[in-house]
């Protein structure tokens, strides 16, 4: 587990995916991949210090695990962004439902002890089996997350194609 946040590292999430892909293949449903980026976090750390900024980080972890399923996998991918995969849950579903999060984090007031201040959040998903394999979902689900930052952050869009 990530030491800051308590959520999965890179490393087992990725075994935590193919796991699911695993799954998935013998079952009716897909699962969904997304990839989660804290806005402009640089700037964060930057004007309110790293400690405050890890105290961000902790914060939309513990909004991730509150607001999903126990079934989710929750991964920190590093620096601020996150990984999660939400199974038996389609693509539009999955950005309805980050989308959801997003709106709760950016209302979240974070303090300093002098003063406070809001983040936002970016997203980007991808659906299996739209998207067949772990290196296809993360990419897409990636992708998708860099059309969000383009289109001015602060949103969850879609992938638009496995290879995204």
């Amino acid at each position: 587990y990530d030491k800051l946040t308590g959520l999965l590292t890179l490393e087992f999430f990725r075994t935590a995916l193919s796991w699911e892909l695993e799954r998935r293949a013998s079952a009716a449903k897909g699962c969904a991949v997304v990839m989660m980026d804290l806005d402009d976090f640089k700037r964060t750390n930057d004007t309110h210090g790293h400690l405050v900024g890890d105290q961000v980080l902790k914060a939309f972890a513990y909004l991730l695990r509150q607001r999903l399923r126990l079934s989710a996998s929750i991964g920190r991918f590093g620096g601020d962004e996150y990984l999660v995969v939400l199974p038996e849950t389609d693509a539009e579903a999955a950005r309805h439902a980050m989308d959801d999060i997003r709106r709760n984090f950016a209302a979240v007031e974070h303090d300093t002890g002098h003063a406070s201040f809001k983040v936002t959040v970016s997203g980007g998903v991808a659906g299996f089996p739209e998207a067949a394999t772990s290196h296809q979902l993360i990419a897409a689900a990636d992708g998708a997350l860099y059309r969000a930052k383009r289109a001015g952050r602060n949103c969850v869009f879609r992938a638009e194609s496995e290879g995204e």
